[in-house]
C-alpha cells in the first residue's frame, strides 16, 4: 500500500439523517489508501441496528411526538439514544488496515487526556467503573469498512431510558434485542469536560496514531447535493420501519364500554394478520374492523384515513372510534 492518507471531517449537522448520509457518502467514496475518522451529533434520536425492530427497541411514538428522529443504520449492534451531550465518530478505512483495537487506542488515549482511566471492555466497549460511555458498531464491505460510536459526554440520561424502554404492550419478533447495560457520562468524572474538548483531544490521539492530516474541515451535509440520495434512503419510512422483520404485538385496554385485547402481526411493518378479543364486541365489528386495517402499513396517516367513520352516532362506530384512536395514539406520524 502506498503512504496512507488521513482526514478529520467534523459534521456542522445535527440531524441525524443527514449525518448518515455524510457517513455513507465518506465510505462510498474513501480512497484505497485513505483511512478518515468523522466526528458528528445528532439531536434527540434514536439510532437502530440494520436488523433490529424500532417498535420493540424504542417508544417510537413519544420519540417523534417530542419532535425527536429515528434513525436505522447499516451496521450493526443495539439501539442507541443520541443527544447533544453525545459524542460521535466513525473510522472509515480499507478493510486491510483495519483494525479493531488500534482504532479504539485512540478513543481511549483521547478519554486518558481527560483525566478519566478507562478500559476496553471483553465486549470492545470503552467502560470506566464497571459503567460503559462508549459502544460500537461495525460496517464491512469487501474492500472497506467501518466502525463508529458513541461517546457519553453530558447525555441526557433520563430520556435515554425512557425513549428505549417499552412496558405498555407486548412484542414478539425475529429482531436482534439490545442488550441494557449500566452507562455513564464522562462528565460526571471530569466536570470540564465537553464536546469541544473531547473532539480536541481526539484530534491530538488520531495524529499521534495515523499521522498528520492531509484534510480537516468542518463539513455542513446539509449543504451538499451530492447526499440527496443517501439522505432520502436514511429518512424514508420504508428503511427505518419497513425493512423491519416479522413480528406481532398484542394490545390490551379497558373502554367504558368493556375491554379489549388485540393481536397484530406485521411483516415490513404492514399488517399481515390482526385478531380482536372481546366479550363486549359482537363479530360483525370484529370482523369489520380487521377487514379495515389487513394490508396496511403500520403509519398513522393510513389508519387515520382508513378507519375514518361516519358522524353517524351508532355503537358500532363508537366502538371502532375507540379503537381507532388508541392504536393511533401508539405509533408515530413518518413525517
Amino acid at each position: 500500500m502506498s503512504e496512507l492518507k488521513t482526514k478529520i471531517i467534523y459534521s456542522t449537522s445535527i440531524n441525524t439523517w443527514y449525518n448518515q448520509a455524510l457517513e455513507e457518502y465518506l465510505f462510498r467514496n474513501l480512497d484505497n489508501n485513505e483511512i478518515i475518522i468523522y466526528l458528528w451529533q445528532n439531536g434527540n434520536s434514536i439510532i437502530i441496528g440494520r436488523n433490529q425492530n424500532p417498535w420493540k427497541e424504542s417508544k417510537c411514538n413519544k420519540l417523534e411526538k417530542d419532535r425527536g428522529k429515528l434513525a436505522r443504520r447499516f451496521s450493526g449492534g443495539g439501539a442507541v439514544y443520541h443527544d447533544l451531550g453525545n459524542l460521535n465518530y466513525t473510522f472509515i478505512m480499507p478493510r486491510k488496515i483495519y483494525n479493531i483495537n488500534k482504532q479504539l487506542s485512540v478513543i481511549l488515549k483521547a478519554v486518558k487526556q481527560a483525566g478519566i482511566n478507562a478500559r476496553i471492555s471483553e465486549k470492545k466497549d470503552l467502560i470506566v467503573n464497571g459503567k460503559k460511555f462508549s459502544g460500537n458498531a461495525f460496517y464491512l464491505s469487501p474492500e472497506k469498512v467501518y466502525h463508529h460510536g458513541t461517546i457519553l459526554i453530558n447525555s441526557d440520561l433520563e430520556k435515554l431510558d425512557n425513549y428505549l424502554q417499552r412496558e405498555s404492550i407486548k412484542i414478539k419478533s425475529k429482531g436482534i434485542a439490545s442488550i441494557k447495560s449500566k452507562v455513564i457520562n464522562l462528565s460526571d468524572l471530569n466536570i470540564n469536560l465537553d464536546i469541544t474538548k473531547m473532539q480536541s483531544f481526539i484530534k491530538s490521539s488520531f495524529i499521534e496514531e495515523y499521522g498528520a492530516p492531509e484534510f480537516c474541515d468542518k463539513l455542513d451535509p446539509e449543504g451538499m447535493n451530492e447526499l440527496v440520495d443517501h439522505y432520502n434512503h436514511f429518512s424514508s419510512w420504508y428503511w427505518r420501519y419497513g425493512v423491519s422483520p416479522k413480528f406481532s404485538i398484542t394490545y390490551n385496554n379497558i373502554f367504558d364500554w368493556g375491554g379489549v385485547k388485540l393481536d397484530i402481526t406485521f411483516k415490513n411493518s404492514k399488517i399481515i394478520e390482526a385478531e380482536v378479543f372481546s366479550a363486549s364486541i359482537d363479530d360483525k365489528i370484529k370482523t369489520r374492523f380487521v377487514n379495515n386495517i389487513v394490508g396496511l402499513s403500520f403509519k398513522k396517516e393510513e389508519l387515520m384515513k382508513t378507519l375514518n367513520i361516519t358522524n353517524k352516532k351508532t355503537r358500532e362506530t363508537r366502538i371502532i372510534g375507540d379503537i381507532k384512536n388508541w392504536i393511533i395514539e401508539q405509533i408515530p406520524f413518518s413525517y
